[in-house]
């Protein structure tokens, strides 16, 4: 079993996770850490829940409104440090989801621009550089609710121990039929439903809500779709 110096939580439904999502998009979870293996609806989930209340503009990447008095920043990908500062010195009271950025966790400059957002309450974050042979250093004040959803992270040690402490963690494991329960609610096409029922690939481990949306957009496009859904 993994350790961590944070609070964890292992959920295996859907209303569960929902539960915590709708917690943090209220305003009580300051920084809430969301891991579980790909094609699960974990990003499906956010946005399921973020979207009753926001109106969405653009793609991930730009921002999702709500009568310009409430933000949500999504950063999905690849995502600078700087880049990150820039977007949440814009919007200081956001609520920002990163999602699957993994090289925000592979860099210690973003760790450290993470830990000083992450801090609890009013928090200041500062950004230094160097302008010719002179140190500007910019700052505003946090009062970001932050989410970082992952397939996997290892918080023990390393340049990543400092968020311990800041995170309510989920390891989110869907039982089986939970997937399935989901698979049905994505697609009403019978004819995918019939052939993973047939196969029995809504019960394997590596059963995965993307795998179905892909066999949805080649079924559209009348293409081969069914091997696009075997594990």
């Amino acid at each position: 079993a993994k350790t961590y110096g944070m609070t964890t939580m292992r959920i295996s439904t859907y209303d569960e996770l929902r539960d915590y999502v709708d917690a943090w998009s209220e305003g009580h979870l300051r920084f809430l850490v969301l891991e579980g293996r790909g094609g699960v609806g974990k990003s499906y989930t956010f946005k399921d829940v973020l979207e009753n209340q926001y109106e969405p503009t653009g793609g991930d990447n730009d921002l999702i409104l709500q009568d310009n008095n409430s933000t949500v920043i999504w950063f999905s990908g690849h995502a600078t440090p700087f880049s990150i500062y820039k977007r949440t010195e814009a919007h200081p009271n956001a609520k920002v989801v990163f999602d699957d950025v993994d090289s925000l966790l592979n860099n210690k400059n973003s760790v450290a621009l993470l830990k000083q957002i992450c801090e609890t309450g009013a928090s200041e974050v500062r950004w230094s550089t160097t302008r010719g042979r002179e140190e500007e250093t910019m700052r505003y004040t946090s009062r970001h609710n932050v989410a970082l959803i992952t397939n996997r992270v290892d918080f023990n040690g390393g340049h990543l121990s400092a968020l311990e402490d800041r995170a309510i963690y989920l390891e989110f494991t869907p039982e089986p039929h939970e997937l399935w329960e989901k698979t049905q609610i994505i697609t009403e096409n019978q004819e995918i439903l019939d052939y993973i029922e047939e196969h029995n690939l809504h019960t394997t481990h590596g059963h995965s809500l993307r795998r179905v949306e892909k066999a949805i957009d080649l079924l559209s496009a009348g293409l081969n779709w069914r091997d696009i859904l075997h594990p």
